[in-house]
């Protein structure tokens, strides 16, 4: 009979999500990893079989919990619409002194992997593109809805919406300055409306 294993995987997931996100991947090394999650690395290596293992599974857990935020809020709200605009703010503004990084990881670990790990850049991109067809099923609910512009095509207002979120919690965290950052995210917005 195999031994159980003595920690909770999806703890030990999200404890190197946050470590992840906070210090990227290259500067996150196996010593970090098993320090912060409190594993030998053994453990670690035999759970997830390399630190790219570890780090795969690290950003389908931000994504998925970004989706899951969503669809959270979509089910909260009649508007479609408002419940991706309480979406960025969370993320842009409320959120911005609890996570560990202001910047969205999944922009990072694609700004930060090269050519050496291919198949991580290819993982980290296809992370994004999952956020992207999230806020399109959102927007092709509010045009659903009647609340979107006519002007818009939902599948690349989800572009834009997805370059405007990471150029927002990439100006707030240069500038620090979070006012102005909700100012800019009521902009985005605004036009969007019927």
């Amino acid at each position: 009979m195999a031994n159980p294993a003595k920690f909770q995987r999806h703890e030990v997931v999200n404890k190197s999500m946050q470590l992840f996100w906070q210090k990227g991947f290259h500067a996150t090394s196996m010593r970090d990893l098993q320090q912060h999650v409190d594993l030998r690395p053994g453990s670690l290596y035999a759970t997830f079989g390399s630190k790219e293992g570890l780090f795969r599974e690290a950003l389908d857990c931000y994504a998925t919990r970004g989706e899951q935020r969503l669809q959270g809020l979509l089910d909260e709200h009649e508007s479609a619409l408002s419940a991706l605009e309480q979406f960025f703010y969370q993320a842009v503004i409320a959120q911005a002194d609890s996570a560990p990084s202001r910047v969205c990881m999944l922009a990072r670990a694609v700004a930060e992997l090269d050519d050496e790990r291919p198949e991580l850049l290819d993982y980290a991109r296809r992370q994004l593109l999952r956020m992207e067809h999230a806020f399109a099923a959102a927007l092709y609910r509010a045009h659903a809805q009647g609340e979107l512009a006519v002007c818009y095509e939902p599948d690349t207002l989800a572009t834009f919406l997805q370059m405007q979120m990471m150029g927002l919690r990439s100006w707030s965290r240069l500038h620090d300055d979070l006012a102005r950052a909700e100012a800019m995210l009521r902009e985005v917005f605004r036009p969007l409306r019927a």
